[in-house]
C-alpha cells in the first residue's frame, strides 16, 4: 500500500527456496552479491538500531544473513522502511529470529515485514530471543502466543534483560 513493496535481498542460491509471492504480494529478489548498494543500505540501517553490543559485523551479514537465506525489506523507493531476517534452523519448517527492524513507527511496516518474510521462507514455528521492553515483542505477539522457553545464552550482548520464545504461525 502507499507504494510500498517487498524484496527479498540475499544470495541467488536461495531465490528458488523463496515463496516470491507470500500472501499474493509480488517480491522483488536482489541478488546481494550484484546488489552492493541495498547490502550497504541494509547495513547502515541495521546498524543505526542496533548499535553497540548488538551492532552487525559485515562478514556476520555476509556469512549468516544474506548467504543461507534472504532479508525480507520493505521498500518505498530506494529506501528501507522495515526489515526482517530469521535463520534457517534445524528443526524442519523453524527459523530462528533474528533481526526485526522498522525506520517509521506507527506505519504497520514491522509486522507486515516480518508476517510477509516468514511466509517467504515457509515457516511453520519462529523462534527467537528478545528483550522484556523491547517494543518488537507488540509484534512478536500478533503472531500468535509466545511459548516462553528460557532466559538467553549469557555471551548475547543483552542477557540480563532478555529471553528465548518460540511461535507456532497459524
Amino acid at each position: 500500500r502507499n507504494g510500498l513493496r517487498l524484496a527479498a535481498l540475499g544470495a541467488a542460491a536461495s531465490r528458488p527456496h523463496l515463496d516470491l509471492a507470500p500472501l499474493g504480494v509480488e517480491t522483488t529478489s536482489l541478488d546481494a552479491a550484484r546488489e552492493p548498494g541495498w547490502v550497504e543500505r541494509y547495513l547502515a540501517v541495521n546498524r543505526a538500531r542496533f548499535g553497540g553490543p548488538l551492532a552487525l559485523p559485515g562478514w556476520v551479514l555476509v556469512d549468516l544473513y544474506l548467504l543461507p537465506s534472504a532479508i525480507g525489506l520493505v521498500l518505498d523507493g530506494d529506501a528501507i522502511v522495515a526489515a526482517y531476517y530469521a535463520a534457517p534452523a534445524l528443526e524442519p519448517g523453524t527459523v530462528i529470529g533474528v533481526s526485526l527492524l522498522s525506520t517509521r513507527e506507527g506505519l504497520g511496516a514491522g509486522w507486515a515485514a516480518k508476517a510477509l518474510t516468514l511466509r517467504m521462507y515457509r515457516a511453520r514455528v519462529q523462534r527467537g530471543l528478545t528483550q522484556w521492553k523491547n517494543r518488537a515483542l507488540r509484534v512478536h505477539t500478533r503472531f500468535g502466543p509466545l511459548i516462553v522457553e528460557g532466559p538467553a545464552p549469557a555471551a548475547h550482548g543483552a542477557a540480563a534483560e532478555s529471553f528465548v520464545y518460540r511461535v507456532h504461525l497459524d
